[in-house]
């Protein structure tokens, strides 16, 4: 039997005005290029891994949005990855790997603690 591999990336929640990442231009907010190029550099790293699929934290009821947003991505060189882990990470390591999907991944595991349901 196959055990599946998988790798497991923790991040800080990134988000436009956070002066160690971005910078305030004319047309809103941008990558620091220090930024850029550590972001980047992680993408190839994690792509080494050769992942066959990838999951973002976002709840499972906002697929239809995350299939939306990807697709977007991946047929116009003109939009612009928000700001945020999911589409900086996500999407760009998605993409290097030829992916059709990027997953939402909250809600996928649920189970009883203490009276009340909790959600993964």
């Amino acid at each position: 039997m196959i055990k599946p591999k998988v790798l497991v990336l923790g991040t800080f929640h990134m988000h436009e005005g956070l002066d160690s990442i971005s910078q305030k231009t004319d047309s809103g907010h941008s990558l620091l290029p220090e930024a850029e190029s550590e972001i980047a550099l992680l993408v190839e790293r994690m792509a080494a891994f050769k992942p066959n699929k990838v999951s973002v934290e976002v709840e499972v009821k906002r697929q239809v949005e995350i299939d939306k947003a990807y697709q977007q991505y991946l047929h116009n060189d003109d939009w612009k990855l928000p700001i945020n882990e999911i589409h900086q990470i996500g999407f760009r390591l998605a993409r290097a790997m030829e992916l059709e999907k990027v997953y939402a991944s909250i809600g996928w595991i649920s189970f009883q603690s203490r009276n009340r349901s909790v959600m993964y």
